[in-house]
């Protein structure tokens, strides 16, 4: 299958700093695959990014894009790039229209307006002012710029930050229709939004990439557990009668009749429950998440990094 990236032994640091912001990366990106980068402020995402969109050439080891060498043809890969920021430098008070058609003339080949915004089900924004549009109107705007060139490479950094979760899912929905289409890198804190969207994750923190893979491929891979909770009117009984696969080191209070143990082999645990139905009732499983996976793989939480 073709790459659209290729990443080998990069490495990069600043001139004021002793320590490498990134160290020894390796990746490779298939043609029109969704990939998602996701990690906390300051693991290196917007320094790897950057790197990858020909704004930096101060690094070491090689980076190609859809097969130009980015130290030597940046700009000609950047022709075929598109890319969606979290700070816009948009005019706002020129129409949707108007927007689209200045941008449009730093390329030698685009869509029309309509078009552009036909992808992103928001013809009906063309005559409004930039000003005057939502922030879900504003995301698909600046999407639709991003596609202008019809990319081959797009670039989403935090595509549905500050949306309602109407507009959220919504936006979600025609970003899935981008599949197929282009290969599409997207940065994001929410990693239930790069579950949903990407064919692969990959994890970095601290400047090192820990794992890419499937998001079911890394939950797999990091063994975090299942949780599972359960009412329990009678709780030494079935410790007792149970004494070698339940102790009460693994089952943990909760308040009241309510417990949950934390196992990485939940269908024996159930199996082990289900056999106290006249004492253990109202079992709820808690299967483990992206979330859950990369603190396991990395050792870092990406909880609170809103």
């Amino acid at each position: 299958m073709t790459k659209a990236i290729e990443v080998k032994q990069l490495k990069f640091k600043y001139k004021d700093s002793k320590d490498l912001t990134l160290e020894n990366i390796d990746l490779s990106v298939s043609e029109n695959e969704i990939l998602g980068i996701v990690g906390p402020n300051g693991a290196g995402k917007s320094t790897f990014i950057s790197i990858l969109e020909g704004l930096r050439s101060d690094y070491t080891g090689e980076v190609h894009i859809l097969g130009f060498d980015m130290k030597k043809e940046a700009p000609l890969a950047q022709r075929e790039m598109g890319a969606l920021f979290q700070s816009s430098g948009y005019l706002d008070n020129l129409t949707v229209k108007e927007s689209l058609e200045l941008f449009s003339q730093m390329y030698t080949s685009t869509i029309s307006p309509t078009e552009a915004l036909k992808q992103m089900n928001a013809q009906d924004l063309l005559t409004r002012k930039v000003k005057n549009l939502s922030g879900g109107q504003k995301q698909k705007f600046g999407i639709a710029l991003s596609l202008l060139n019809q990319p081959k490479l797009l670039f989403l950094d935090e595509p549905t930050t500050g949306l309602d979760p109407d507009a959220r899912l919504h936006l979600w929905k025609i970003i899935k229709r981008l599949r197929g289409k282009t290969t599409t890198i997207i940065c994001s804190h929410y990693l239930d939004e790069v579950a949903y969207l990407c064919d692969r994750v990959c994890f970095i923190y601290d400047g090192k990439v820990y794992a890419t893979d499937t998001p079911e491929g890394l939950i797999k891979q990091s063994n975090a557990p299942t949780r599972i909770e359960f009412d329990c009117s009678d709780l030494d009984a079935v410790i007792k009668e149970d004494s070698n696969s339940l102790t009460k080191n693994t089952i943990h209070h909760i308040t009241g009749e309510r417990y949950f143990i934390s196992t990485a082999q939940p269908d024996s645990t159930l199996s082990t429950l289900y056999t106290h139905k006249a004492l253990v009732t109202n079992i709820d499983i808690k299967k483990p998440t992206l979330n859950d996976a990369y603190y396991k793989i990395t050792g870092e939480s990406m909880e609170g990094v809103i």
